[in-house]
């Protein structure tokens, strides 16, 4: 008799095989193909059941009745998170990447640009570079200084970037002292404090007060945004021959993605760190993510936001992905530490 236990295991190892069938088919997977390709022990019916619980949890569906199922986010997460046995290049895998780097370019930028070609043909995925970021962003002083027509400059120093100089229009205030004040009080409250403990302060009553420390916090934050750097990315192409991307609205969301400069900061709490190597699958962070993974390394030592990575569909070869991200990353660093050295 089977024990719950038993049942369990053997509805885990139908999720692997339906995720890793799915991704190297993109055919929905019906309960007869799995018997027929696989060995899994038991009946037609059995898996059927199984795949029914399957979906009742949420980690796979049926696009329609007559159909065979698909995972879903929920599923692939769990398959990178529990199912994944490996997440290591096979010998010839690795050697296709390392012989890629027998000759490379040693400035940075060039370099960075060869990683990510040598990683999209690898993947068949869009592979994307963000160059290191320099440290924090933080508050060193503000000065208020009154203007003509209800209007104030406010000049920001900033440890980490230049200064930044804002003409504020339309305050409604009462007298200039008051603003020199205000700048002061700004000044020695908020010292050394980065955009987030600035936006974590009270909200101050006076209007000119908020409107003030409101277009502070939002010069801080673009800054902080473009600390991330540029991200540049190559592969497109090929991604979007993928069957997913029949969709208009898939292939809009990639380029925006991409684009904007802001895929590293859409990404929340990743799904698992497989040795240094972070995960994301889907929309748990932002919608913009759904029916998107994103699997990215760090390659700077310093961990000043210098990431290398590869975005596509959830559909995604995740072992070989992950491997391939880890190992190019690490063959960055080593290359640009000798360029250094």
């Amino acid at each position: 008799m089977t024990t719950s236990a038993q049942a369990s295991d053997r509805r885990r190892a139908i999720l692997q095989t339906i995720v890793e069938d799915y991704v190297r088919s993109c055919i929905p997977v019906a309960s007869g193909r799995l018997v027929r390709r696989y060995e899994l022990g038991v009946s037609s019916a059995t898996v059927r059941k199984d795949m029914a619980h399957l979906e009742e949890e949420g980690l796979v569906f049926q696009p329609h009745r007559s159909a065979g199922r698909i995972p879903t986010e929920a599923g692939y997460r769990l398959f990178v998170e529990e199912l994944l046995s490996s997440t290591e290049l096979r010998p010839p895998e690795r050697e296709t990447i390392r012989s890629s780097f027998r000759v490379s370019p040693l400035g940075l930028e060039d370099l960075l640009q060869f990683a990510a070609s040598i990683l999209a043909d690898f993947v068949g995925n869009v592979a994307f570079v963000v160059r290191p970021a320099g440290g924090p962003i933080t508050l060193k002083r503000v000065t208020i200084v009154p203007q003509e027509n209800s209007s104030v400059r406010m000049i920001a120093e900033l440890t980490g970037a230049p200064p930044q100089d804002r003409l504020i229009r339309g305050l409604t205030h009462s007298e200039p002292s008051s603003l020199r004040i205000y700048g002061r009080q700004i000044t020695d409250e908020l010292t050394g404090k980065n955009v987030a403990e600035i936006e974590k302060w009270p909200v101050p009553r006076a209007r000119y007060k908020y409107e003030i420390l409101f277009v502070l916090a939002s010069t801080m934050r673009e800054l902080e945004r473009r600390r991330f750097g540029y991200v540049q990315y190559v592969g497109l192409a090929t991604m979007i021959q993928q069957p997913e991307f029949n969709k208009v609205s898939l292939v809009q969301r990639g380029v925006q993605m991409l684009e904007d400069g802001d895929l590293v900061e859409y990404l929340g709490p990743p799904a698992t760190d497989a040795d240094g190597v972070l995960v994301h699958i889907g929309d748990r962070n932002s919608e913009i993510l759904r029916d998107y993974s994103v699997v990215l390394s760090s390659y700077d030592s310093h961990n000043h936001g210098g990431f290398l990575g590869v975005l596509g569909p959830n559909r995604m070869p995740y072992r070989r992905t992950i491997g391939a991200v880890r190992q190019v990353s690490k063959t960055v660093a080593g290359v640009a530490a000798t360029a250094r050295a």
